[in-house]
Order: structure tokens, then C-alpha cells, then sequence
């Protein structure tokens, strides 16, 4: 969807997610990094389509606007794990306590509960493991790949016979 004000036309997409109850904290951690996966991919896609010319006073796709119904503890967690995400991509590492305090500063009672805390602490442990998982898989030998995909091919092959 596009909304537009006289000649200065911006994409709108919508998340909803709703299965994460206020007050509390979600059973996993895996949707919430989806989602955060899913928003960022979408606003780097604006980023390198958006082919405006100079004189176009609309400098990028625009902001991304988060919000519950207080607007302070899922969307608190939801922006301290972008932060996280972004802060484990460039450097491995993650100041937790920085980017809640921070937050607090810009937005009071941000990230509401312990349980709220602590589930922002597993989410970006999660990913964490699994940019360290990618990283591993990206500094195999480009020769042991090779051996890899030819040893399943070799046994997909072999259980193709057999059936």
C-alpha cells in the first residue's frame, strides 16, 4: 500500500503480530527475530529500489514506526532486538544494558518486566548462535562444500535406487 501528500508518495506495510500477550513475553524467541528479519529485509529493499531524483526532497523510504497498545514493553523489545541484531551483525558484540537504558532515555518504561528483560537476553543469545552458525558455514572450504553437496548427492542417488 502507498500513501501519498501532493506529489510525495511513501510504501506503508503493516506487521501484526499477535501472539505476543501484553504484559508477558511470547513462548519463543524465533517469531520475534523473524519479524525483526522480515522488517529490516523490507526497508533495505526500499532502500535500493527507491530511484528519486535529486531535487526530490524525500531523502529514503521514511522511518519505522513501532508501537503496542503502550507503546512501551513489546515495542520496547522489538526495538532493543533490532538494535541487538544490528549491534551483533557489525561488531559480534551487544550492549544489552546500553540499549535498554538508552531507550528508557528516549521513551520511559521501556521494556516493562524481568520477564520482558530477560526474553530480550534470549532472543539476541539466539541469534547470536545463529550468526555465529552462518559464519562457520561461510568459512568452510569452498573444496570441503563441494565434497559435502557430492556426498548428499551420492546419497540421494543410492536411496533413489534402492526404491
Amino acid at each position: 500500500m502507498d500513501i501519498q501528500l501532493y506529489s510525495e508518495r511513501r510504501p506503508i506495510r503493516h506487521y501484526w503480530f499477535t501472539s505476543w500477550p501484553d504484559h508477558h513475553i511470547p513462548q519463543c524467541t524465533a517469531p520475534l527475530l523473524r519479524l525483526v528479519e522480515e522488517v529490516e529485509t523490507y526497508s533495505r529493499s526500499l532502500l535500493s529500489t527507491s530511484f528519486q531524483p535529486i531535487t526530490d526532497p524525500v531523502t529514503g523510504p521514511g522511518p519505522i514506526i513501532v508501537h503496542c497498545s503502550a507503546g512501551i514493553g513489546r515495542t520496547g523489545c522489538f526495538i532493543a532486538s533490532s538494535i541487538g541484531c544490528q549491534q551483533l551483525r557489525e561488531t559480534g558484540q551487544v550492549d544489552i544494558l546500553e540499549t535498554v537504558c538508552q531507550l528508557r532515555l528516549d521513551r520511559g518504561g521501556m521494556i516493562q518486566t524481568t520477564e520482558q528483560y530477560q526474553f530480550l537476553y534470549s532472543t539476541l543469545a539466539l541469534y547470536s548462535c545463529q550468526l555465529q552458525h552462518n559464519q562457520n558455514q561461510n568459512q568452510q572450504n569452498p573444496e570441503d562444500r563441494v565434497s559435502i553437496q557430492l556426498q548428499n548427492l551420492q546419497l540421494d542417488n543410492t536411496q533413489n535406487q534402492s526404491n
